[in-house]
């Protein structure tokens, strides 16, 4: 019997070329603008993006975090597709621009279905549903909505946190490179 699997699916429209949103979408330097608080980014398939999450400025926190991805699939300008590890998903990214603006497709596939799974489903539909909306907001007005959350993901770019920041990165790298 196979078991049953769900998706999250979601567009929104850039005004921006797919070329611009593509490397918003690869880059780890632009990734860490509007993303992740850091990216490392072996942009080819099969190569790794490993994305660091700083929640808060408690380094002691268990709400940091990372997610080691591998890209299945990269066409540029037109569609990204990575692996997933919270619920051994898969996301894959598609670009279709017209006259300068570019519609994003995302779809986050292989959610297991139960109740039991719904809570991270939810998450990741708001999560998605957040950061979708912050890239076009970085690249149309050049503004990151991270730090207007509670517990938002704490970047570099705040002069304020960048100490606590390194800290906790520097930490995460360490726990990401120890599992390799």
């Amino acid at each position: 019997m196979t078991q049953q699997t769900r998706s999250l699916e979601m567009s929104l429209t850039i005004d921006a070329p797919a070329a611009t949103v593509y490397q918003a979408l690869t880059d780890e330097d632009t990734i860490g603008k509007w993303f992740a608080s850091k990216a490392i980014s072996q942009t080819r398939v099969g190569g790794e993006l490993i994305l660091f999450f700083v929640r808060g400025r408690d380094a002691d926190s268990d709400k940091h975090h990372f997610r080691r991805c591998r890209f299945r699939e990269l066409v540029p300008h037109q569609r990204i597709a990575f692996s997933w590890p919270a619920g051994d998903t898969n996301v894959t990214i598609d670009l279709r621009e017209d006259q300068g603006r570019t519609t994003l497709h995302l779809r986050h596939e292989g959610w297991q279905c139960g109740s039991e799974h719904d809570a991270a489903f939810e998450g990741h539909s708001s999560g998605w549903t957040f950061f979708l909306n912050n890239l076009k907001s970085f690249l149309e007005e050049d503004i990151d909505n991270r730090m207007d959350r509670e517990e938002g993901v704490l970047t570099y770019h705040d002069p304020n946190v960048k100490s606590d920041v390194e800290r906790i990165l520097q930490r995460l790298e360490r726990e990401a490179l120890a599992q390799n």
